[in-house]
């Protein structure tokens, strides 16, 4: 598959986010960031290239109650180092979400080098409040562009 093909395909069906939790077994008071990707489709072989180009998770989509009826969904996903990598090589070819893509580059800069691979003890506060706020922004931008495409949608009598 080309990088061509892949972001095209990640601008259509991908998303790409920034995780703020706190480990249920750990003793850490501060919760860690994680970058992640996921692309859905209802073709798993495509998906099932993904994993093995890249690494990541495949699984069955979780479907709500609006999917019943309809076919079955596939999931890749992946995070941190995996996502970076994925981010990174089809970043020069995708259109929509090239700004979120962006943020979580360099958010997975701030988490890999400035503080550390997978170090958060003794986080400065500077830091947690910029991952704080490029999370927020990678989530305006993905609400804008779902924003966008159902305007468009409804415009166009929903064709």
């Amino acid at each position: 598959m080309s990088l061509q093909y892949l972001a095209g395909l990640f601008d259509g069906e991908g998303s790409v986010g920034l995780l703020k939790y706190l480990p249920k077994k750990c003793k850490r008071k501060n919760s860690i960031h994680v970058v992640y990707v996921t692309i859905s489709n209802q073709c798993p072989l495509v998906l099932l290239e993904l994993k093995k180009l890249y690494g990541g998770t495949f699984s069955k989509a979780v479907l709500n109650e609006s999917h019943y009826g309809k076919k079955q969904v596939w999931q890749w996903r992946a995070s941190s180092v995996i996502a970076e990598t994925f981010l990174k090589e089809i970043f020069p070819f995708v259109i929509i979400k090239h700004e979120q893509i962006k943020y979580a580059i360099i958010a997975r800069y701030f988490i890999s080098r400035n503080l550390g691979l997978n170090n958060y003890y003794g986080k400065p506060i500077e830091m947690l409040e910029i991952l704080d706020k490029i999370k927020i922004k990678i989530s305006q931008l993905n609400h804008k562009n779902w924003m966008f495409q159902e305007i468009m949608g409804n415009g166009n009598n929903g064709e």
